[in-house]
């Protein structure tokens, strides 16, 4: 029978979700959508490969933060700014 051998040196840590569904590790932002934003959810990852982070318990992959993307997002944003009388 064969195991996950990283399952077994994943770290645990509970973090803070912040309002626009980001958290922090090790200086990164990561985007955990499905979380609850605005409480706290609990992530697993290997220190030494930041670059699978894992969020609650059912194990969903979380993103990291393009800067860029997020930065522009607004851009193109349709919306009409309301005039202020």
């Amino acid at each position: 029978e064969t195991s996950n051998i990283d399952a077994f040196f994943m770290q645990k840590r509970d973090v803070r979700v912040y309002k626009d569904g980001t958290f922090h590790l090790h200086n990164l932002i990561y985007e955990a959508p499905q979380a609850e934003k605005g409480g706290r959810t609990e992530i697993y990852f290997k220190p030494w490969d930041l670059s699978q982070i894992f969020y609650s318990a059912n194990r969903i992959p979380a993103r990291l933060l393009n800067k860029f993307e997020n930065a522009n997002r607004f851009e193109n944003d349709t919306r009409k700014e309301i005039p202020r009388g």
